[in-house]
């Protein structure tokens, strides 16, 4: 790599962490594929699922959330961008991290504590932004930050005391929803608004208001109780089976007041709705499994959320933001939508396996490959971009 390319691939953080997280996405699906049906082992200590869980919660998306809030704290606080030097050794913990967790020889908990070097640094790095920007607005993104560090701490020490995880991988999910129903309900209707008014058909997004704050605060208590679900009495159950039924309704009618129909025509935009609607199906998906558990299990209900809304919203983001600071039009040429198409492919078929509707084997194996090949096609066409900054490039 040149210098000139090496200062590209360090200069605002969506380049290094968006290009680790389609990577990771890619090749971790990929070895539990293999592994769940018997043609590899993996080396380190933890077992395939617990591994699996770990890679996808605290690899996965720790990468995807670097890359976006490293280059959004900016704008938001209005202070220099991490770059350089230190944007390298925050990369460089992550995937100090990965290694650890295959490495033969070490301990779970040896392992999991490399691990967390990556959240603990890069929530502080985080936080010092946050709060040195002064901006209230964004410290619920700071404090969900911590919550999924802690997430990552609890993860640890159950499966090291336990042997499995029945709580700690629930609050993880919880916050990473409530995160993209922050995040993706402050930019999906921005974005939207934004098109519109460049020439869209269709009524502006309605602003952020009392319903958006109804919608969250009922969402939030819903995933409370849906993390205690485990070993819960049957009236517990019940409410969270409630809850989640009116959080998913709720976020529907959140989101229909974003003209969401109104960006069939632009792909960049109609897959971020997409991915936000994953939201409200993922509350739905798990209502039904309180009251109908014999039209959908626990597990696969959660990859609404898991494949869902961690699939689709973060490559539409990581598409977009590649595009806008590289230069390209904020539109999606063919390839890209067939992006879109394999992870939305890889949501159905696994949600589909999982329901009875089609072979289980054959849709978890399909449904591996079309997310691998989604991320594999993220980097087949933006990463080169990632790494050398053309000419044309905007900042």
């Amino acid at each position: 790599m040149s210098d000139d390319a090496g200062s590209a691939f360090l200069s605002l953080g969506f380049r290094p962490f968006f290009l680790l997280a389609a990577l990771w996405a890619a090749v971790s699906v990929a070895l539990w594929v293999g592994v769940h049906e018997g043609q590899l082992i993996l080396p380190g200590a933890a077992d395939p699922l617990t591994w699996h869980v770990h890679e996808l919660l605290f690899g996965y998306l720790w990468a995807v959330l670097a890359g976006f809030l490293l280059t959004a704290l900016p704008s938001w606080t209005k202070r220099p961008p991490i770059a350089g030097t230190p944007l390298a050794l925050l990369a460089g913990l992550w995937i100090l991290g990965r290694g650890a967790m295959l490495l033969p020889g070490l301990s779970l908990l040896q392992a999991g504590g490399v691990a967390l070097l990556f959240p603990v640094a890069f929530a502080a790095v985080a936080l010092r932004e946050i709060v040195g920007g002064g901006n209230r607005r964004n410290l619920p993104v700071g404090l969900g930050i911590v919550a999924l560090g802690l997430a990552q701490v609890g993860f640890l020490v159950e499966s090291t005391m336990l042997g499995y995880a029945p709580y700690a991988p629930r609050v993880a999910v919880a916050v990473m929803v409530m995160l993209v129903a922050l995040i993706g309900g402050r930019v999906t209707p921005n974005f939207t608004a934004n098109w519109l008014r460049r020439g869209g058909t269709g009524p502006e997004p309605a602003p952020f208001g009392s319903l958006d704050r109804v919608v969250l605060m009922i969402g939030a208590t819903a995933l409370v109780l849906w993390v205690l679900l485990p070993g819960a009495p049957p009236w517990l159950e019940r409410t969270a089976g409630a809850a989640l039924g009116v959080a998913g309704l709720g976020h529907l009618v959140r989101q229909a007041r974003w003209s969401p129909f109104a960006t069939r025509r632009e792909p960049l935009l109609a897959v971020l709705h997409l991915g936000y609607l994953f939201v409200s199906l993922g509350f739905l998906l798990a209502a039904t499994t309180v009251f109908r558990p014999d039209w959908i299990d626990p597990t696969t209900a959660l990859h609404g959320w898991t494949v869902g809304a961690f699939g689709l919203m973060p490559i539409a983001i990581m598409v977009r933001a590649t595009r806008g600071h590289t230069g390209r039009p904020l539109t999606a040429p063919p390839a890209t939508v067939l992006v879109f198409a394999a992870i939305l492919a890889a949501t159905c078929l696994r949600l589909a396996a999982g329901a009875g509707l089609m072979d289980p084997t054959t849709g978890l194996r399909l449904a591996g490959v079309c997310w691998s090949l989604g991320f594999l096609g993220f980097l087949g066409l933006y990463g080169r971009a990632l790494i050398v900054k053309p000419a044309s490039a905007t900042p």
